[in-house]
């Protein structure tokens, strides 16, 4: 076992706290501030009471961690004095505890557009370590080898920190089995002291030092093929692919993303070659051509994505403009990389992702503006049409309400009337059980009159009796009607035994009557 490196770790460890005393420091108390609030979170007291208070130092604690790093990176990079080093590090933190306790404690939690603002103005101090340190670079270089080399060390620290997590999780619930459980807050702690401690040990471990001179490194063999012989033809396929579905249009939306996707893939791919390999001809060629034959894209996805909140409400509009800002920034990406002039090409699409985000978070016109003002214009013709529909229904409703007032109902007999005498000169009788509809029925004066076909024989001569209101009785009173009723044109006599009349003097299509009795012929 060569137990050289073993007794390098704690060099290696007390480096780490050495560079970055602050970051660490902030890390730590962070791990700590965590198990504290996972305690005392559901006792009822100060948390529950001042809730601001702990989301401020949680918020001022992780945001901390990135600005302290931001400045030491600084230092290295512009060679500052340890002295002025300090005092840089010591105003940006108190400009950040300034910033964030009064923006936290005037805010309102459940407001989208305070949200959206903490996200942005948090993403920028994330970003910091990025763009601050390599401000005054002539060109990619630095930057461009800080990120490769940053990216290889998170995902190995990343990896690293899960496999001890997993480990000490593992211990533990084999020791539990063994001896008493362990509580379930035991496995949270370790999650902190893994994410808030173990973790920035280990990424700062492997972050490169500024100091050392960056010169045109190269990624390796193996990655640099993966790009070039998988990647990129199967990027260019993928745009033509894309281009092939525009043209017919089936759905809008997957349309959106698709396109998207290959923007997104096109900056990622670009950023990896330039500037590395940009001496290389194909990658020159690349470089030149590709971002023109996907600037269209970003056209073709912001129509698709924001198709999908047309009829949205105010905040799903606010979305759209957010996927717009996004979109704006990926095209103004794809312009940096294809202006000759502009040399530090990473630099400057990461600083414009943050000055886009500023200016439609943080401006007087900012996206929540436009989106209640576009939401209020674009649908003021459907608020008219609404109040239009909606009167035409109060009227409708008051025309049905009328004419509902209007009918009135006639009727005599309960039950049918089993012998009735035949009327003189009638030889024939016929049962009588119909219905009559609304031409067959009308009130005129204090008579009912109703038409009839005298058979079934087809005959359309209408018969017309009339019934005199006094021998039936309305809806609301209480009078005695006659068993029975016998009408008699000189031609035909009805004894009525049943009757019921609905008679509607506004709209008389909805006059309806049924009779029931006997029909008497010669």
């Amino acid at each position: 076992m060569d137990y050289t490196k073993i007794k390098q770790y704690p060099t290696q460890l007390s480096n780490v706290f050495k560079r970055f005393p602050l970051p660490m420091g902030f890390g730590i108390f962070s791990a700590l501030y965590s198990m504290f609030l996972a305690r005392t979170i559901d006792i009822q007291g100060f948390v529950h009471d001042h809730p601001k208070f702990f989301i401020w130092v949680i918020t001022f604690s992780a945001l901390s961690i990135f600005l302290t790093t931001t400045c030491k990176l600084m230092q290295e990079a512009k060679d500052i004095s340890p002295k002025t080093g300090w005092i840089i590090t010591g105003v940006s933190e108190a400009v950040l505890l300034a910033l964030t306790a009064g923006y936290i404690a005037n805010g309102d939690l459940d407001n989208l557009h305070f949200i959206a603002q903490s996200v942005v103005w948090s993403a920028i101090v994330v970003l910091s370590p990025l763009i601050v340190p390599f401000f005054k670079d002539k060109d990619d270089f630095p930057l461009w080898n800080f990120i490769g080399k940053s990216t290889k060390s998170f995902l190995t620290s990343t990896i690293i920190t899960l496999l001890f997590y997993g480990a000490m999780a593992a211990l533990a619930a084999c020791a539990s089995i063994l001896l008493l459980p362990f509580h379930e807050l035991f496995f949270f702690d370790m999650g902190a002291i893994s994410i808030c401690i173990v973790f920035p040990i280990l990424y700062f471990a492997s972050l490169p030092n500024l100091n050392e001179p960056n010169e045109n490194s190269e990624v390796s063999r193996y990655f640099s093929n993966t790009i070039h012989f998988l990647f990129i033809p199967v990027l260019i396929v993928y745009i033509f692919f894309v281009y092939a579905y525009a043209i017919q249009v089936r759905d809008l939306e997957t349309l959106g993303f698709m396109a998207l996707a290959a923007v997104i893939s096109t900056i990622l791919i670009c950023g990896i070659l330039y500037p590395g390999h940009f001496k290389d001809n194909f990658d020159k060629a690349f470089l030149k051509s590709v971002p023109w034959v996907t600037i269209p894209l970003t056209f073709i996805s912001a129509w698709g994505i924001s198709d999908i909140f047309t009829d949205a409400g105010p905040n799903a509009h606010c979305v759209t403009f957010y996927i717009i800002t996004a979109l704006i920034w990926l095209l103004a990406s794809l312009i940096i990389l294809l202006v000759d002039r502009i040399k530090k090409k990473i630099w400057w699409t990461l600083a414009s992702l943050v000055i886009t985000a500023v200016i439609f978070t943080f401006s007087p016109l900012n996206a929540f503006k436009l989106s209640q003002y576009t939401y209020l214009h674009y649908n003021s013709h459907k608020n008219v049409q609404w109040v239009q529909d909606s009167i035409a229904r109060a009227q409708s409703l008051e025309e049905e309400a009328l004419i509902t007032n209007s009918i009135k109902y006639f009727e005599f007999g309960k039950s049918y009337v089993n012998t009735v005498a035949v009327p003189p000169n009638r030889s024939t009788m016929a049962m009588l059980d119909t219905y009559l509809n609304y031409e067959q029925v009308a009130l005129q004066g204090d008579t009912i009159f109703f038409k009839e076909l005298p058979d079934g024989n087809g005959d359309t001569l209408h018969i017309t009796f009339g019934i005199p209101l006094s021998l039936l009785k309305g809806e609301d009173e209480e009078k005695e009607t006659p068993k029975f009723i016998t009408l008699d044109n000189g031609f035909q006599t009805l004894v009525l035994t049943h009757a019921y009349f609905k008679i509607c003097e506004l709209d008389s299509i909805r006059s309806r009557g049924s009779l029931k009795g006997y029909w008497f012929f010669k």
